[in-house]
């Protein structure tokens, strides 16, 4: 009898993104930069979001890079890569700051 094939899955993609960056029809996806003053860095951020009768709900936050800015060094750049480093980075966020922007982008398009 002869064996039947699993459905090949690239390696480069496997289990890289979790369901949770996909997006659902009536929500909307914003890259942003959010400047942490405190600890002179800016962080890259996807936002994704949708517009209700109250407003802007935020729906998840994804930090997804840090500029790290020293007197003494030059800049650098880190990738947030891992789920333990972007709930950390979530916790420092103002999400309330993050929708007003988002608010006011979206009426400065309207």
């Amino acid at each position: 009898m002869k064996q039947q094939r699993r459905p090949r899955i690239c390696r480069c993609s496997k289990g890289k993104y979790p369901p949770t960056r996909f997006l659902e029809p009536d929500m909307q996806s914003t890259q942003m930069t959010w400047e942490d003053t405190s600890n002179d860095r800016t962080i890259d951020l996807e936002v994704k979001w949708r517009m209700t009768a109250e407003g802007i709900s935020i729906v998840d936050v994804i930090p997804t890079r840090v500029l790290l800015r020293s007197e003494k060094t030059p800049a650098t750049t880190i990738g947030v890569h891992t789920p333990g480093g972007r709930r950390m980075l979530n916790r420092l966020i103002d999400h309330q700051s993050v929708a007003a922007n988002i608010a006011e982008r979206e009426l400065a398009w309207a």
